[in-house]
């Protein structure tokens, strides 16, 4: 069974906003795994407003230590992290959009426009990409064989399709220039 969605709303009931609480803080103090699955070091500190001292974790002198460590990090070495994973974000965007590009040649070609533009590395990865589009449609066709001898093997009815040829497959794949995949696929 499924959980229901939270609604991320200010509590208005006292009791209830304490015992969420609660949960929340045991579940959260619980996150140690990351430590020993990363090996980074991690630590939180949370106030609440019933107590006066706030909760540490993992305890109050490892997030001492941690945070000085932090502070006496140059501020080179603390940005780093930071840059890395905004290269991280920015190669995807990039390789996202040579995709693009290639497939937007691709439909030109398709439509009857030379190729006059593409170096040999546009054209071999173009290969790429056909090739890897055929691998998805043969799995695509092949799951959609077995689900239908599964579906007539459940009907007692003998199987239909036993020996299509290609040319009937590629009439049911969209080659257009309307088949260019956006950010979203």
């Amino acid at each position: 069974m499924t959980r229901k969605k939270v609604k991320l709303a200010f509590m208005m009931n006292n009791s209830s906003q304490k015992a969420t609480f609660r949960k929340k803080r045991k579940g959260f103090m619980k996150k140690y795994e990351i430590n020993k699955l990363c090996d980074v070091l991690t630590c939180a500190i949370m106030y609440s407003p019933n107590k006066s001292q706030p909760d540490a974790w993992p305890d109050h002198s490892e997030v001492r230590r941690l945070i000085e460590q932090f502070k006496n990090m140059p501020e080179e070495e603390r940005n780093k992290q930071m840059v890395e994973m905004e290269l991280e974000k920015v190669n995807k965007l990039e390789k996202g959009n040579r995709e693009l590009e290639i497939w937007m040649a691709m439909n030109h070609f398709i439509a009857g426009k030379p190729l006059n533009d593409l170096q040999f590395t546009d054209l071999k990865e173009m290969r790429r990409m056909i090739e890897e589009k055929l691998k998805e449609f043969e799995a695509n066709i092949k799951s959609w064989k077995e689900e239908l001898a599964k579906m007539n093997q459940l009907l007692g009815a003998q199987p239909t399709v036993a020996g299509e040829n290609i040319q009937n497959v590629m009439q049911m794949v969209p080659w257009s220039m309307w088949d260019v995949p956006t950010k979203s696929s």
